[in-house]
């Protein structure tokens, strides 16, 4: 399986010029379809070791796979404790000039 990871050129030519050129990235491998149906284990390995892969058909990106986001650390409570203090005024009622902002004069419901 030979995966092409063209990292020197500018770009994949396109047979079609009126379709936009594949942009080359060092962290992308581009596979057309049937390379990647013959190789998708092999793309999956590379993709959980955080690469992307995007597959073209006829020198169209058709798909793009990519690992999952990075999961982030949990919370913790309390952590901006004393940096933010909720006014006391935080639930009255919004003044007039501001709740006439948040109406849309095309509404249908308003105008009946």
């Amino acid at each position: 399986m030979e995966l092409r990871k063209d990292c020197d050129r500018a770009t994949i030519k396109n047979k079609n010029h009126d379709r936009p050129h594949i942009p080359l990235s060092p962290m992308i491998t581009y596979v057309t379809l049937p390379e990647a149906t013959a190789n998708i284990v092999q793309l999956l390995d590379r993709v959980s070791q955080g690469e992307e892969i995007i597959i073209s058909q006829a020198g169209i990106p058709i798909a793009h796979i990519s690992p999952p986001p990075k999961r982030r650390q949990p919370r913790s409570p309390g952590q901006y404790e004393g940096q933010f203090t909720v006014p006391s005024n935080f639930n009255d009622p919004l003044p007039e000039d501001i709740l006439n902002d948040f109406i849309n004069p095309t509404d249908p419901l308003l105008n009946s």
